[in-house]
């Protein structure tokens, strides 16, 4: 589930999971697999990187997006989302609910998902050290809101991995972020 994050640029801005079976990671109306996010986090912390260029997915129309709560109540499914909820329907028991480890298996289907409604892109991060702020795209971040988004990823978002038990690309980053 996408929660609110604060940007420096854009102000409030959705970011997160969205589908339980997927490590895609939305980012207002960009789309970045988790996977590609973590390897870059790990760019950034191991070897010093401050640029580097993410392949991510677009999709500028918000009725191409779609209506996360409508798709998740099975009520409406539009756009991208509707789509993505219409293969990997919100679980019937809320106990269910959890982020799985092996989303990053499904992203064939969803990058063919993703091009229905948008484009390829990419995006480039960037660390300025001197003000202490992170560039994802268009978004500028504060340091301490850009760790809030990899401690988002960390924990599987909201609602969690499955069984609390984190992929090993995440793992990666959370003991390089250590």
């Amino acid at each position: 589930m996408p929660l609110a994050f604060e940007s420096e640029s854009h102000g409030t801005i959705a970011f997160g999971f969205f589908n339980i079976h997927s490590d895609l990671l939305l980012l207002d109306h960009y789309f970045i697999f988790a996977t590609d996010f973590c390897e870059a986090v790990y760019e950034f912390i191991t070897n010093k990187k401050t640029e580097l260029i993410v392949p991510a997915y677009r999709i500028d129309e918000p009725s191409k997006i779609g209506d996360l709560h409508g798709a998740i109540s099975r009520m409406r499914h539009t756009g991208f989302i509707g789509e993505t909820y219409k293969i990997f329907p919100f679980p019937e028991d809320d106990k269910n609910f959890k982020q799985q480890t092996d989303g990053y298996k499904n992203k064939v289907v969803f990058e063919k998902m993703l091009l229905k409604f948008g484009s390829c892109s990419t995006m480039k991060l960037l660390i300025n050290k001197d003000n202490q702020q992170v560039t994802i795209g268009p978004f500028i971040f504060s340091q301490k809101n850009f760790f809030q988004l990899i401690d988002y990823v960390i924990r599987g978002g909201y609602p969690q991995w499955l069984d609390g038990i984190a992929p090993d690309y995440v793992l990666k980053i959370k003991d390089a972020v250590s």
